[in-house]
């Protein structure tokens, strides 16, 4: 999925590589060898050709993480703090209120 931080993330990919290359452990070793530190890969197996790991996946799962500001109550401000006294004054604006259900 784009754009997505991924903990145990399966990829597949067809490598063409000699006989004398095949080991897992040098395989695994060439790919790190080109990736960026923070990503890693930690094993490899030999698959049927057929395989897709977006198509064949049997589950995902998802966390979001939000700041605590999303969860504060949004209190809109109906006077301006220009006017201290505007708060206590007779008069002010009140919301209306919702048309009766029937």
């Amino acid at each position: 999925d784009r754009g997505v931080h991924a903990i145990g993330q399966v990829v597949n990919l067809r490598l063409k590589i000699p006989d004398d290359q095949r080991s897992t452990d040098y395989v695994i070793s060439c790919l790190n060898a080109g990736l960026p530190e923070d990503i890693r890969v930690l094993d490899a197996f030999r698959v049927a050709g057929s395989f897709n790991a977006h198509r064949q996946a049997t589950s995902r799962k998802y966390r979001f993480y939000l700041p605590p500001v999303a969860f504060r109550t949004f209190t809109p401000k109906i006077f301006s703090d220009a006017d201290p006294d505007a708060k206590t004054r007779e008069g002010a604006p009140k919301r209306p209120s919702p048309p009766p259900r029937e």
